[in-house]
């Protein structure tokens, strides 16, 4: 497979919502690979090599086809969860690699994002969605009747 096909294959040049079409029109079985190489402006190999590269989300959209969201790792919250934990870990890993460093803030502040993040998901945040009732106590006044 060239360069240019095994760029076609990935992002930016075949974006999330057009992988997941692959992955469907895949996972559907309905297509032959020359057919989809056509629809998708690549090569049968490249289609080949797509389809063992994304073995087990093309299995995942099969197995639960009518599900929109199958074959998404970000629709699952427990994937999510992990991907958060992994970005705090790798931020952490390079402030402890260079504390000193002009980027040591930003990393901090993407690490607490992504804790901040887990715990929304988690629902251990309180909302601060709906309306807030404030009870207000004022010494001195006097209530008209």
């Amino acid at each position: 497979m060239s360069h240019e096909e095994e760029q076609a294959l990935k992002t930016p040049y075949l974006r999330g919502y057009r992988q997941l079409a692959l992955i469907r029109d895949l996972a559907e079985g309905k297509a032959t690979q020359a057919a989809l190489a056509e629809k998708y402006g690549v090569t049968g190999q490249a289609i080949y090599t797509f389809s063992k590269r994304n073995a087990d989300r093309i299995r995942q959209v099969r197995e639960d086809f009518e599900n929109e969201v199958a074959g998404l790792w970000i629709a699952n919250k427990t994937a999510r969860i992990a991907e958060y934990q992994a970005d705090a870990d790798l931020c952490s890993e390079l402030v402890e690699e260079d504390p000193a460093s002009d980027k040591t803030t930003v990393l901090l502040k993407v690490k607490h994002g992504a804790m901040r993040s887990a715990a929304e998901e988690l629902g251990q945040l309180k909302s601060t969605d709906g309306p807030m009732h404030v009870n207000v106590h004022l010494s001195g006044v006097e209530e008209d009747v």
